[in-house]
């Protein structure tokens, strides 16, 4: 996949020479389903470039880091991105950004989402994109809102889900689980005492409700069955948010290696345990629950993660 960089300094010159490109626009933060109607749409346009316009995102409450979007994004059949940040764009007159932006980047046809906004101050809408797209000879389609149980997508919903602790339901939304990455580090010898586990810190990204999450741990290519708890662990007292994974039916030594954690149920709210000895029922509790998890839902896990990452290549 071909990643063009731009900003306003470099549009001086065309960025595809000839425009062949249908362009996907929008933040794309989690290519959550609507969002993937979005990319199916420009690859079914004939005769043109998949693409999509999208912002390298840096922010705490993002769903996906910019590596993952752009990976994603390439699993999916995109054939080019155009990553811009959006400082450098965001006083941009909704005129120049048609004229100048989308036709410097080759762009023959743009799709866009119902709710699609741009230009200074968020000025343009869907509306104007169409006007401005016919007036520099440039095929706009707008695609209505991706619904689940009546509730319209979008990444601030997911959000919220996710917030909740909602697995379901955010898998639902994203057409495939959450998930976080990470390299896996030394952790706290009390826990490692109750249990082993596959400790990360937490990334820079959407954080779920503090608590146990019924997990897959993929690393290497393989998918392993976990049990994982994010927060702060407050009966060890750590001072930092992490995920620690308990692998249910594997073990080795995985420090130092890349990990990811996809969380498909949770089960309990982070709890501060009176002494250790009650922190260690509550664990084997969760395990339990999870190996039964995992042992009835087998043979969906590999479908419920391949919308993810795993299948790259």
């Amino acid at each position: 996949m071909e990643i063009i960089r731009i900003d306003e300094t470099s549009m001086s010159e065309p960025r595809v020479a000839v425009p062949d490109s249908a362009v996907a626009i929008g933040n794309f933060d989690g290519l959550h389903k609507a969002h993937m109607t979005l990319l199916d749409t420009v690859k079914n346009i004939r005769g043109l470039t998949p693409s999509v316009f999208t912002f390298d995102l840096r922010r705490s409450d993002c769903l996906t880091t910019t590596e993952e979007k752009l990976a994603l994004m390439e699993n999916h059949g995109i054939e080019r991105v155009f990553l811009a940040h959006f400082d450098s764009l965001r006083d941009m007159s909704c005129d120049k950004f048609v004229s100048t932006v989308l036709r410097n980047c080759g762009c023959a046809a743009v799709v866009c989402g119902f709710n699609f906004r741009f230009g200074k101050g968020a000025a343009g809408d869907s509306s104007l994109l169409a006007s401005l797209s016919e007036k520099y000879g440039i095929e706009q389609i707008t695609l209505p809102a991706c619904k689940y149980n009546g509730c319209i997508i979008s990444s601030s919903e997911i959000r919220k889900r996710l917030a909740s602790g909602s697995c379901d339901d955010v898998t639902a939304m994203m057409g495939r689980p959450f998930f976080i990455e990470g390299t896996v580090e030394h952790g706290y010898s009390e826990g490692k005492k109750l249990v082993p586990t596959l400790n990360i810190e937490y990334p820079e990204k959407a954080m779920p409700e503090h608590g146990v999450y019924i997990t897959v741990c993929e690393s290497d290519g393989r998918m392993l069955a976990g049990v994982s708890n994010v927060g702060y662990n407050p009966t060890i007292r750590k001072n930092h948010v992490t995920c620690e994974t308990n692998l249910l039916f594997d073990s080795g030594d995985f420090y130092e290696k890349k990990v990811r954690i996809f969380f498909l149920r949770f089960l309990r709210p982070e709890k501060k345990f009176a002494d250790i000895a009650q922190l260690k029922e509550a664990i084997m509790n969760d395990v339990e629950k999870a190996k039964k998890f995992h042992t009835e839902a087998s043979g969906m896990i590999g479908s419920l993660v391949s919308g993810g990452l795993s299948d790259r290549g």
